[in-house]
Parts: structure tokens; C-alpha cells; sequence
């Protein structure tokens, strides 16, 4: 046998002996990160159906993805008899990764909902349809291509400002991997070039697809995708911060909590208000009712007067609560409901001294909704209903 065939076994052997030690590595110290989306022609990415396992790099939960592809246990299409639905369109809050499934504030809502008979003698169902990463621009394409085919008889938009705004805008946002509405002469018109991109037709391949059903049996592939998803989000930070609109935490916009200050972020906000219309009109034209939720921040509901006050002068804002005013006196104008958590929860929060975002494994007062927040966020919603028990 030659000599560099000998150092390609020795090198071969190596590689093999390397990754069998990190595989056992990982699955003694409960490594785990699922592949828990897929490439879409409609919204840039949907959760994959059967996607399973633990999360655990905010908070901890088993995530099960039911055969439909949302987080949610099964619904059938058809609504049973003596029931109300309600359909929840929204990001990684509704998503609730961090949380048990049974934590989450839809799953608090529909037993709220039903403990105190909203809705007479009707069982109230509550669809999560959430996704993380999706803006309104995709919340209103999933509405239209795969949520409405459930029968639905209420639909909420559980509206992030803190970054559904940046992420309607191709401009502000930095992301190619999603669909945007575009501005022309006063209408909106779809811009789905992603598909187009080299990312996206990887990600539709067969190779991408073994990669992902390997990571379902392999921890050290899983980890490779960790690492993979640690430097694009390095990558997208570093654009935010060098537009200028980078926020308090990675992923969400301090900009959006006063007057848009240039022409890119007002066109955002036209943008989304507009989409939040065509929501609207798709809904309410498919003899839905329509309301849009408005969820908070850490930052707004932080129980620390002293940081939000120093917050605000930073920014340059007058509050803390722009968004939740400016989407009210849409609602007004447009005639349709909008509930704002923020400003009630703050009070809360104020009063108890409560951290509603964050966990032991993260920083309080930052991040995505912990337990609290959760059930703060779903009893709240529940008596806007209850309240008006019909």
C-alpha cells in the first residue's frame, strides 16, 4: 500500500474516530437543536411536520411540529359541531419555543376562554398558526394559502411591533430570504424574488434534505447547523448595525417606539399598515371577525423605572408606547378592533416587580416571553372576550 494512501486511511479513521466522540459527547450532555423549518415558495420558510425535540437555548421545551406543519396539537379542517375558532397569526412569540406547549398564551387563552363560556355554550378552539421570523407581509400569505382552510369564525393578528415593522421593509430589514410588499403608485404588490436566490434553491434540494434527515438522528449534525445559524446571525446583525437600526436586543428595532425619523421608516410603517388592512379585508370578506393584538417588549413592560426611563431619553421618545398608539388610531379609522398589552402589563409588572421575559438560561427582562408572560399575555386577551360574553 503507497504511503499516501496509508495517511488517507489514518486521516479517513481520524475524521470518522473525531466525529463518533463528539456524536457521544453531544448525547450525554442532552445536546439538542432540532431542524425545525424548510424552505417555502409562499413565505420564505415554513416549520416542518414532525419536526421534534428539545429546545433549550431560551428556556426549555419538547417542540412537537403536528403533521400540518404548525405548533399545535392536530386540527382537522373542518370545524366539529358547537364550536368557536380562532386562528392565531403571528411570530416567534406565538411559536412560544421557549415555553411547554400547554404554557403558551394561546393554550391559556382557549381555557380561559372556555372556563368562562365567551361564547355561550360553544367549545372555543384555539389554532396557533405563529411562526418564528415571519412579519405581516407573511402572515397575510399564510392566511391565504394555508390557514384558511381551516373554518374559522375569529382571526387574530398578534402583532410584534418591535420588529414586524422593520421586517415588512426590504430595505430596513437586510433579509433576503423572505417575500415583501412593495409601494407602487399606491398599491401593494408582491416581491417574491427570494425564490430566485441561490440560499433558497439549496434549501429546496435534495442535499438539503438529507441534511436535514440526518440532523434528525445525528446530534453532531445538528450542532453544525447551530454553528451555521450562529454566523448568519452575526452576519444580520452587523448590517442592522451598520443602517443604524440595531436595537437593545439582537433582532428587534428601538426605532419603532417614536416618529418615524426618515422617509424609509415611514414607508415601513405604510407598508404594514396597509398590510394589516388587507388582513383585514381577507378575514372580515370571509365572514371572520378580524382583531389585531398588539404584543409588548421587554423594555416596555421592564419593572425598572429607572432603565426605562433612561431608555426613552436615549432614544429620543416621548414613551415607550408609539406603536400601540399609532395602530389604535388605525383601528379607529378603519373600524376595527385593536387590543395593546403593553401598557396594562406594565402596570403589572411595576406593581409585582415581574420579569415577563427571560429565563435562568438567558437574562431576565429580555428575550421572548417567559411563563408569566405567557399567562399574563393569554388571561388578558381571554377578558377583552370574556368581558363581552355573548
Amino acid at each position: 500500500m503507497s504511503k499516501w494512501l496509508i495517511n488517507l486511511c489514518i486521516i479517513l479513521v481520524s475524521t470518522l474516530l473525531g466525529l463518533a466522540l463528539g456524536e457521544v459527547y453531544l448525547h450525554v450532555n442532552g445536546f439538542s437543536y432540532p431542524s425545525l423549518y424548510v424552505a417555502d415558495g409562499v413565505t420564505g420558510h415554513v416549520l416542518r411536520p414532525g419536526a421534534e425535540g428539545w429546545f433549550r437555548e431560551e428556556g426549555e421545551a419538547f417542540i412537537k411540529i403536528n403533521t400540518d406543519g404548525w405548533r399545535d396539537r392536530p386540527h382537522s379542517k373542518q370545524k366539529p359541531a358547537g364550536t368557536k375558532r380562532i386562528a392565531i397569526l403571528a411570530d416567534s412569540y406565538a411559536e412560544a419555543l421557549q415555553v411547554p406547549q400547554d404554557q403558551a398564551f394561546w393554550s391559556v387563552l382557549e381555557k380561559e376562554l372556555n372556563t368562562c363560556h365567551a361564547f355561550g355554550n360553544m367549545r372555543v378552539e384555539v389554532m396557533n398558526f405563529g411562526v418564528s421570523g415571519y412579519g405581516t407581509a407573511q402572515d397575510l400569505l399564510v392566511f391565504q394559502d394555508r390557514v384558511w382552510q381551516y373554518v374559522l369564525d375569529i382571526v387574530i393578528l398578534a402583532f410584534t411591533a418591535r420588529n414586524d415593522v422593520r421586517d415588512n421593509s426590504k430595505v430596513l430589514s437586510g433579509t433576503l430570504s423572505r417575500p415583501y410588499f412593495v409601494n407602487e403608485r399606491g398599491s401593494l404588490v408582491l416581491d417574491n424574488s427570494f425564490t430566485e436566490s441561490s440560499s433558497y434553491r439549496l434549501k429546496r434540494s435534495g442535499i438539503w434534505m438529507v441534511v436535514q434527515e440526518a440532523s434528525d438522528r445525528f446530534r453532531i449534525v445538528q450542532f453544525l447547523n447551530l454553528v451555521l445559524n450562529r454566523v448568519n446571525q452575526i452576519q444580520q446583525r452587523s448590517f442592522q448595525q451598520s443602517d443604524g437600526v440595531a436595537g437593545l436586543e439582537p433582532g428587534l428595532d428601538d426605532n419603532v417606539y417614536r416618529e418615524p425619523a426618515g422617509t424609509e421608516w415611514e414607508e415601513a410603517w405604510r407598508i404594514t399598515e396597509d398590510l394589516i388592512l388587507n388582513l383585514r379585508n381577507e378575514v372580515v370578506g370571509r365572514g371572520a371577525q378580524y382583531l389585531l393584538v398588539s404584543l409588548f417588549s421587554g423594555i416596555q413592560v421592564h419593572p425598572n423605572s429607572v432603565m426605562r426611563t433612561s431608555f426613552v431619553g436615549k432614544l429620543g421618545a416621548s414613551d415607550l408606547f408609539y406603536p400601540e398608539r399609532r395602530l389604535q388610531k388605525l383601528g379607529r379609522q378603519e373600524k376595527f378592533d385593536v387590543f395593546a398589552l403593553a401598557p396594562q402589563l406594565l402596570e403589572y409588572a411595576e406593581d409585582h416587580q415581574a420579569y415577563l421575559h427571560g429565563f435562568k438560561n438567558t437574562r431576565v427582562g429580555r428575550g421572548h416571553w417567559n411563563k408569566e408572560g405567557h399567562r399574563l399575555a393569554g388571561q388578558l386577551i381571554a377578558r377583552n372576550f370574556c368581558s363581552k360574553t355573548v
